[in-house]
């Protein structure tokens, strides 16, 4: 294992959000538990990897994970929100593959660094179509909109998206989706820009660590109030 270990979690906050789900053709309601602080950093490959390796019900955000969690941090919690637009920039769970053209996330990762599996694949037939240059959304073509739904989890992006909302790619080989990039011009532009440019051996990026399930070893704020005067490792669940 060549990264360094995953940062202990200090905080996980249970964060109830909908997500557009262009198959439903609807928002679902989604319940995440979103661990704060970011993980150190480390390439794709390697968080993803040890997060397998784990096997502790811990996984790295989906893109719309990311933005919509961070909508409702931004609001509930404004103190952690901060630790999603600064350094370092995060990578997430979702894949843009221009080797296929298609949208990867659920991906199990062999020892060599292959795809074992992907629980959701969606290409043309599911009507997702990769661009293959760099565009605001809000001059994007109809055709990118479910690539654009599935990326950010919002129903209509061109109004639900800030007009300096941008997408970035290098459209060959496989690119995780990386989110934060805050200090090209500004935190709004970290709080929405979706940057697939970015090689997975990159060492730059650190990743934003979920759970479906509430983590085990969690105790609440107020039971942490309760025994604040003991030492405990345990990582306290903000409700």
């Amino acid at each position: 294992m060549q990264t360094e270990s995953v940062a202990p979690v200090k905080q996980i906050f249970r964060v109830p959000i909908s997500i557009y789900d262009i198959s439903a053709g609807q928002y679902k309601p989604i319940e995440l538990y979103i661990h704060s602080p970011k993980s150190e950093i480390g390439s794709w490959h390697d968080l993803m990897w040890e997060m397998q390796r784990l096997g502790l019900g811990v996984r790295l955000a989906y893109s719309s994970e990311w933005f919509r969690g961070r909508q409702y941090l931004e609001k509930n919690h404004p103190e952690a929100e901060k630790d999603f637009i600064e350094r370092p920039c995060e990578w997430t769970g979702t894949v843009l593959d221009f080797n296929d053209e298609t949208l990867k996330e659920g991906i199990t990762l062999c020892r060599d660094d292959i795809i074992a599996s992907a629980k959701t694949i969606l290409g043309k037939k599911q009507g997702i179509i990769l661009p293959h240059e760099n565009k605001y959304i809000k001059d994007l073509g109809d055709e990118y909109m479910p690539l654009v739904r599935h990326l950010w989890g919002v129903e209509d992006p061109k109004r639900e998206l800030p007009d300096y909302a941008y997408l970035w790619v290098e459209p060959n080989g496989f690119k995780p989706v990386v989110h934060g990039l805050w200090d090209l011009t500004h935190r709004g532009d970290g709080r929405v820009d979706v940057n697939a440019s970015y090689d997975p051996a990159n060492r730059r990026f650190a990743a934003r660590l979920v759970s479906e399930k509430r983590p085990k070893n969690t105790i609440t704020q107020k039971e942490y109030e309760y025994i604040l005067r003991q030492i405990s490792k345990k990582p306290i669940l903000i409700e």
